[in-house]
């Protein structure tokens, strides 16, 4: 699977959790220049969108909602929190149960 994250920053602990989870390649656009991004075209093999709403305006998120619904690729909307955008995919990924990332914290935190 192949997902493009659109906004935020600093991604690359979020990029670890999704490769973990089986996600074989993370492409990310901070989305900081909204003039170029808006003309970038989604790479071909992208699966799954992730939109980071804190970070985008207003234009972009429509500009690539609508590109994305008409290629037919699954877009989330998530805050910028990491636990919301793993809580997210997971949800569309259908993970669930002990295969969840997100228990596992839960169940270390349980421990201290």
């Amino acid at each position: 699977m192949h997902v493009l994250i659109i906004g935020g920053d600093r991604i690359e602990s979020v990029a670890l959790r999704l490769r973990a989870l089986g996600v074989e390649e993370v492409t990310h656009w901070n989305a900081r220049k909204e003039s170029s991004t808006s003309r970038k075209r989604l790479p071909r093999r992208t699966d799954c969108i992730i939109l980071i709403t804190e970070y985008l305006g207003h234009n972009i998120m429509k500009i690539f909602k609508k590109e994305a619904k008409r290629q037919k690729i699954p877009f989330l909307c998530t805050k910028r929190c990491e636990h919301d955008i793993l809580c997210r995919f997971c949800r569309f990924a259908g993970i669930q149960g002990e295969n969840c990332p997100l228990l596992e914290n839960r169940n270390e935190e349980k421990e201290r």
